[in-house]
Parts: structure tokens; C-alpha cells; sequence
């Protein structure tokens, strides 16, 4: 799953799932965040791209997603 704006990181990590042969689907960041958790726990995502600006609502929502195993943070060395 992918939660960011469409900046080209988005569009590399679009590239890089579609090549690696995963399900890739994005998340609206505008959606309340137990409808999220919903679409997440729906599709068993196992790993999330996620734009710096959305960490503050998946760390909210992200132990309610039982199959997340792994994180990406979609941003550059400077600002980590």
C-alpha cells in the first residue's frame, strides 16, 4: 500500500512494487483514519510506503493493522 502525494518518490515506489510482482493499491489520506485500517486489514498489507507527513497518522493506526511487517518511508537522508 502506498500513503503519500503523488511526487515522483510515489510514482518510484509504484514502479518498484509493480516490478517485484506485489499488489500495490494507495491509501486517501482524506478517508477517517478506521476506514484506513479497514482497507489495510482488508487487503492483509505486509508493507506500506508512507510519505514523511503521514507518519504521525499511521503510527495512530498502525498497530491496528495486523499483517504490517514493514514501513518505507518515502523521503531523503536529510529530513530522517
Amino acid at each position: 500500500a502506498t500513503l503519500a502525494w503523488n511526487t515522483a518518490r510515489h510514482i518510484e515506489g509504484w514502479y518498484g512494487i509493480m516490478g517485484v510482482g506485489a499488489i500495490y493499491h494507495t491509501l486517501n489520506p482524506r478517508l477517517f483514519p478506521e476506514q484506513i485500517v479497514w482497507i489495510m486489514n482488508n487487503a492483509e498489507d505486509k508493507a506500506i510506503f508512507v510519505d514523511l507527513t503521514f507518519m504521525p497518522l499511521l503510527e495512530k493506526i498502525a498497530g491496528a493493522v495486523k499483517s504490517l511487517k514493514q514501513v518505507i518511508v518515502l523521503t531523503d537522508k536529510a529530513h530522517m
